[in-house]
């Protein structure tokens, strides 16, 4: 539960060694590049490396030729890098291989985009010609029609509403023949001679015509002939499928370990942007872990130019360096390790500082499981949790189980069963209670104060944590007078009392002494930041009178107004607590005195989706903005590693 700490790793040599550099000592999670020229004085010319990655065009070919073959390959796949090390042909053997790979697929597909177009045509002419289906007339006779031309067709419903201002037109003829929600589709006829004057009233119309095939059928006929033929169409689609994906599999293993391989070279040369070069001569800076240092040692000895004169690597702790600073990678038991994903939501903590991830976990399950307090509903979403967690490695699904466990313990607090609330009764009375140790809807008022008390308590801790966090940073000033600091906790606590006692609480402070230690804080607090400068920052403050005065006066006061607001937020946990049991009687009296069981399963369901979402963003609201405000900042940089 802490933030690893770092090694700044340089190494020189002639740029010819840095391809192996990279692959051997660099390429892996434990490595963090930097840009090397960062680190180095303009005054020696070292430039940035501006090149090409040769290995991203293959990479490219082999993702077109699994797109050919209905695969999709992710280069962030785990897989990949599991692959069997082999030997990987080079040059012209792996062009002329690849080639082969593509000629051979391109002429299976262009064979099947030819069936899969001709598919579509014949398709398309399936549901024309059945629009027509009805017309018992053979298609033959109307062509060998000596005076008379008949046209099909299909047109808009308005433009057929239109035709009715040709009734009394002589010269054609026309009829609906069926109507869909894509339009009319109509016949019409007219003489000979008069034809090509009506192919243009028609055509002002946006008559779409529609020409049959030749032969003497009629529309149903050659509606069944061309769904006949589609059918042989899709099996030879089906039967191209099926080749293409043989021809896949049979170089399967062959193309992975090759694009593992790619992909491996792809990525070392990817690094080579971070490097620093001047005369053929390469600077290359990143970060280790503390812990992973050994082992990087030892990747270095492996390197078949290590020990070299003009090969040099140093190694260096960032309290040695000037301008260095390093980024933050967590390191948590595997229990809170889920909950790194909402630290780094928020942001990453200072290098040096103080990792919050189990402060996290541990209060966001608790006010999940109280607002969300069900036995059987808890037990549902760690079971979801779980699932999601091994079959997608999903983080939301790792941080649902503990927080489904903290629901159903809560759970047993308020006695509730999938909103059954009698059902635990039996289990009270055998370890020796009455009942259930807390019943919600007897207990508003209680729920309301213990919520209000619960923010009382998280909201000390991430000021304590504030001033640990202070305190390992050297920042000694800022540990005893900031608002989130000692004076301010005796602040607000101070605060908290005074409010407990006018509300009939326990007086814990007297009058004149609260008066006395809030007046003593609030004007250490209103000085704070002169303190800070000549304690930390060790240097002598230049305010304006006027100006310093007017700022901090309504400072202090935004500080009080803050610990209302941060304190009163935790109402939401009670008033979630009654939310969660107020829904779970109306879900039961919807499914009435015959309890109807289909009604109170699909309640659950609706409540465990919804409610579950709305606990969820409420208990992440609150660690964010009452506890993480006060905790840390929150603006460093994450350790990306170059694996």
């Amino acid at each position: 539960m802490a933030i690893e700490k770092m090694t700044l790793v340089r190494a020189s040599g002639p740029l010819e060694y840095l391809n192996e550099y990279i692959s051997v000592a660099c390429l892996n999670r434990n490595y963090s590049p930097e840009n090397a020229i960062d680190y180095l004085s303009d005054s020696y010319g070292y430039k940035r490396l501006a090149e090409t990655n040769p290995y991203e065009g293959m990479l490219c070919q082999i993702e077109e030729l699994a797109v050919f073959a209905g695969h999709e390959l992710n280069r962030d796949d785990p897989a990949l890098k599991r692959q069997k090390k082999r030997s990987l042909p080079g040059g012209e053997e792996f062009s002329e291989y690849i080639e082969g790979l593509r000629s051979n697929l391109e002429k299976l597909y262009s064979a099947r985009k030819e069936a899969s177009d001709e598919l579509a045509a014949v398709s398309e002419r399936c549901i024309q010609y059945s629009h027509f289906s009805k017309l018992d007339v053979r298609l033959g006779d109307l062509r060998e029609c000596r005076f008379i031309k008949v046209r099909f067709g299909k047109m808009q419903k308005d433009a057929f509403a239109r035709l009715e201002a040709y009734s009394g037109h002589n010269d054609f003829y026309y009829t609906l023949v069926e109507e869909d929600a894509g339009g009319c589709w109509v016949v019409y006829c007219a003489a000979l001679e008069k034809i090509d004057e009506v192919d243009g009233i028609f055509a002002s119309l946006f008559f779409d015509r529609m020409r049959f095939e030749e032969g003497a059928d009629t529309a149903a006929e050659l509606a069944q002939a061309a769904k006949e033929k589609s059918g042989a169409l899709q099996e030879t689609i089906d039967g191209f499928d099926a080749r293409i994906a043989q021809y896949w599999e049979e170089n399967d293993e062959r193309i992975m370990a090759m694009y593992a391989a790619l992909l491996s070279r792809y990525r070392a040369f990817s690094l080579r942007r971070y490097a620093a070069v001047r005369h053929d001569v390469f600077f290359f800076v990143g970060w280790v872990p503390f812990k992973w240092l050994q082992e990087f040692k030892k990747k270095t000895h492996k390197l078949s130019f290590f020990g070299s004169d003009d090969f040099e690597v140093t190694y260096s702790d960032p309290e040695a360096l000037l301008r260095a600073t390093p980024p933050t990678k967590l390191r948590n038991f595997r229990l809170f390790r889920p909950f790194e994903y909402f630290v780094s939501m928020y942001g990453m903590p200072r290098y040096g500082s103080v990792d919050i991830t189990a402060f996290m976990a541990i209060s966001y399950s608790l006010l999940f499981g109280m607002m969300f307090g069900d036995l059987g509903q808890g037990l549902v979403v760690a079971a979801a949790g779980f699932f999601l967690y091994k079959k997608k490695g999903s983080s939301l699904g790792a941080i649902l189980v503990p927080c489904g466990i903290s629901s159903a313990f809560f759970g047993l607090i308020f006695g509730s069963v999938f909103g059954y609330e009698e059902l635990l009764d039996p289990l009270y009375r055998a370890v020796g209670l009455r009942g259930k140790p807390i019943s919600v809807m007897d207990s508003i008022n209680s729920i309301l104060i213990y919520a209000i008390s619960i923010g009382v308590v998280m909201v000390t801790c991430a000021m304590v944590i504030n001033i640990y966090t202070c305190v390992k940073t050297k920042k000694y000033a800022q540990a005893v007078f900031s608002n989130n600091g000692a004076v301010g906790i005796v602040f607000y606590l101070t605060l908290v009392s005074l409010v407990l006692s006018f509300m009939g609480g326990p007086k814990l402070l007297s009058g004149a002494a609260s008066a006395v230690i809030l007046a003593i804080c609030a004007v250490l607090l209103f000085a704070k930041e002169i303190l800070i400068e000549i304690i930390d920052e060790k240097k002598k403050p230049e305010i304006n009178a006027a100006d310093f005065i007017m700022q901090n006066f309504f400072e202090v006061i935004e500080y009080v107004l803050s610990y209302f607001s941060n304190t009163v937020s935790f109402l939401r946990v009670g008033a979630f607590v009654l939310v969660h049991a107020g829904m779970m009687m109306v879900i039961f009296s919807l499914a009435g005195s015959n309890t109807n069981f289909v009604v109170i399963a699909l309640g659950n369901v609706l409540i465990i989706v919804l409610e579950g979402l709305l606990s969820g963003i409420q208990a992440l609201r609150l660690e964010f903005y009452e506890m993480f405000s006060r905790c840390f900042d929150g603006d460093a940089r994450p350790f990306v590693s170059a694996a």
